[in-house]
């Protein structure tokens, strides 16, 4: 099942946007290797129960940029739990099409880290709503007419869950400043609703759209599948 939806996720991406998944997978890959062989690795900040970050590479992401901060609270000894909040706008990769969009993020994160504190693994809930204007094609059904690059708003939430794993490091010598960087496999349930389209026509997929994938009804689209969620952040413990 998981390697279905793998698949169906993985093979409609273009070239650029499979190279950038492969990129951030086998970047944490090589931290960790290198990380392991170092006979003198820094353990990270133990003592800090209060610390923020910034979520870096949201702002270079190609399709859907975002820009915010986040909280991290020690819940325990080796239990860290964290707010990400984000402004989302327009990526690069949407600047030269008609697509516009912004909303908000918000992530919720727990990590159980080893014993140095530097590797963990744990939990990346994420809430994500938007609203777009977009042009897509739509078909009525009985007439067989079609409408041709329609304009029209839209609205999106998305609720995602995945399990991650990751590094923290400290760059500083009082361990205040660090760098994290996670990736992960979840699953992401979306629901598109289209407003203001003539009655009695649908959503016509002649190609894979960027954020969905089903014609389910006339205004509401609804998918799922599985997403990658990564993040390269920069954190300041007090």
């Amino acid at each position: 099942m998981v390697m279905k939806q793998l698949i169906k996720l993985f093979c409609p991406l273009t070239k650029m946007k499979r190279g950038f998944i492969c990129f951030l997978i086998c970047s944490l890959l090589v931290t960790i290797v290198s990380a392991q062989k170092r006979s003198k690795f820094p353990s990270a900040n133990t003592t800090s129960k209060f610390g923020i970050f910034m979520n870096t590479l949201s702002l270079l992401e190609p399709q859907q940029a975002a820009i915010g901060a986040g909280l991290t609270y020690k819940l325990a000894s080796r239990w860290d739990l964290s707010l990400e909040l984000n402004y989302l706008f327009e990526g690069f990769w949407q600047g030269g099409d008609d697509y516009t969009s912004k909303g908000s993020r918000y992530i919720f994160t727990i990590k159980r880290f080893a014993k140095r504190h530097i590797f963990f693994y744990g939990m990346d809930a994420r809430l994500k709503y938007f609203s777009f204007v977009d042009k897509q094609h739509f078909i009525n059904e009985s007439s067989m007419d079609t409408l041709f690059n329609f304009s029209h708003d839209a609205n999106n939430i998305l609720v995602g869950l995945a399990g991650i794993v990751g590094l923290r490091l400290p760059i500083s010598k009082n361990k205040k400043w660090a760098f994290e960087i996670n990736t992960g496999i979840g699953t992401k349930y979306r629901v598109v609703n289209r407003k203001n389209i003539p009655a009695g026509y649908k959503y016509y997929r002649h190609e894979v759209s960027r954020h969905y994938e089903f014609n389910t009804g006339q205004d509401v689209d609804s998918s799922d599948n599985v997403y990658f969620p990564s993040a390269i952040r920069v954190m300041y413990f007090f």
